[in-house]
């Protein structure tokens, strides 16, 4: 919810859970952060089949744009219950990343959610992935 501080990959992933929760296939949504990681709104960028959600950086920046967010935090489910990466996982991390750093909106994380099973943080686990 907006006005919510994200100030650990379990506080991204709670929200996340929240708006995902009960999902049947993957959705990914972008999550708008002020400097004190303030949470000024969050969005769906995507929304896929069971085992894939092609995301748009360009639409995914230009929403985050619109919003005046500094950073960004994005989730997305695995209805499968692993939230273990897939490489296209990596590949989009390493993307949005790259593409916040170019216009100055910092990726904070990206966390995976699967029903029964802890979530994946690629802030706590693969940090160089959001550099």
């Amino acid at each position: 919810p907006v006005g919510d501080h994200l100030r650990s990959a379990g506080d991204l992933a709670a929200l996340a859970g929240r708006v995902l929760e009960g999902e049947a296939q993957e959705v990914f949504i972008a999550i708008a952060l002020d400097t004190r990681l303030r949470v000024t709104g969050y969005l769906e960028i995507g929304r896929g089949a069971q085992d894939q959600c092609l995301v748009d950086p360009r639409v995914l920046y230009r929403a985050m744009l619109l919003a005046g967010a500094v950073r960004v935090a994005v989730a997305h489910n695995h209805p499968s219950g692993d939230p273990t990466p897939s490489a296209p996982d990596d590949i989009l991390t390493r993307r949005l990343a790259e593409a916040g750093r170019m216009i100055g909106i910092e990726l904070v994380d990206h966390v995976i959610i699967a029903d029964g099973a802890a979530p994946y943080s690629y802030a706590e686990r693969d940090p160089l992935a959001l550099r």
